[in-house]
């Protein structure tokens, strides 16, 4: 219930009328002296079907809402700030919006030239979002250093995949932007 939306809770008042239409309308019957004071719709046939109607509006509004007909269960942006110390220890988070699990893999290789010996690394970071996200735009940049080579091997609404040359040290700034 914590991560209800709007919509849910208002599903969930329209089965609480539908409760209480069935319970007045019980109680009414079973007291002659009620029975004698009520009028109008309480007594008419419609009145016996009201609570199907209140259930059936719920469904729908439940349904509605899980399809995203009504209302938006997509986050606006996210937001991952990793610090980079530039030698073989792995990132430490300074802050996040909107991310549920990440990680950093990074792949060092070395390849052999007539020159010698050579070593490279590449750095791949996965981001899983908390909630969906809405698909925007992915930025990765840095106030602390240039941005090395990177690219962006997989972004959609759930999780980001991020291939970078090695990140000096400093923060790296990964935003989803909707403008």
């Amino acid at each position: 219930m914590s991560r209800w939306t709007f919509w849910e809770w208002v599903a969930y008042a329209v089965l609480f009328v539908a409760a209480l239409i069935v319970a007045a309308d019980q109680g009414i019957k079973l007291s002659p002296s009620l029975m004698e004071k009520a009028s109008g719709i309480i007594l008419s046939s419609y009145w016996a079907f009201a609570p199907l109607v209140f259930v059936l509006l719920a469904t729908a509004i439940l349904i509605a809402s899980q399809l995203g007909w009504l209302g938006s269960r997509l986050a606006r942006s996210a937001e991952l700030h990793l610090r980079y110390y530039g030698d073989e220890r792995p990132p430490t988070i300074v802050s996040h919006v909107d991310v549920w699990r990440w990680y950093s893999l990074r792949n060092a290789m070395a390849v052999m030239t007539a020159q010698g010996v050579m070593s490279a690394s590449i750095t791949i970071i996965f981001i899983t979002f908390d909630q969906p996200v809405l698909a925007g735009t992915l930025e990765v940049r840095s106030a602390d250093f240039v941005v090395p080579k990177h690219e962006v091997k997989e972004f959609n609404n759930r999780f980001a995949i991020i291939a970078i040359n090695d990140p000096p040290p400093g923060v790296l700034d990964i935003l989803i932007i909707n403008r």
